[in-house]
């Protein structure tokens, strides 16, 4: 048997996940993401302590962060907006390095990078290494996705 390359699964339905992720790369998907919300610039409102942000979007939108693997989608009733929590990870990284968000406090003021960073460090000290975790493995994994902590559910979707 030969290990030598990365260890990929092959789905239920028998499609290799390395032909799929080399043929949509995460670079495309998150190039889409920020063409899409650099027009609409959608507002994430933070969510109670240490819990990141919610954020509203349009439906093709949310397509969009799914594929890009960006925060679990939230199911409201009646709501016309599809609605994401995000961890503060990933509320930083889209909102700093993507700049394709804006950050509003709960009592509707707009954040800088600079307030939205020491917010975090305020609500976790391993904020910062935290985020440097994240953003380097985001950065590094042309077809890779993180999903910032998981599910019991979906234990293989934990980052290594």
């Amino acid at each position: 048997m030969d290990l030598s390359g990365p260890r990929w699964k092959k789905g239920k339905d028998g499609k290799d996940f390395l032909a799929l992720a080399a043929a949509n790369p995460m670079s495309v998907i998150v190039a889409e993401l920020n063409a899409s919300f650099i027009s609409s610039k959608p507002v994430a409102i933070l969510s109670g302590p240490g819990g990141g942000a919610i954020l509203g979007v349009e439906p093709k939108q949310a397509v969009i962060l799914n594929r890009a693997a960006f925060g679990h989608a939230v199911e409201i009733a009646a709501a016309q907006k599809h609605w994401f929590q995000l961890s503060p990870e990933e509320v930083f990284y889209l909102c700093h390095v993507l700049n394709c968000i804006r950050v509003e406090s709960r009592d509707k003021k707009q954040m800088s990078d600079k307030q939205l960073w020491n917010h975090f460090r305020s609500m976790s000290e391993s904020f910062p290494e935290m985020y440097k975790a994240y953003s380097h493995l985001r950065l590094s994994r042309p077809h890779g996705t993180n999903r910032v902590g998981c599910k019991r559910e979906s234990v293989d979707s934990c980052l290594p």
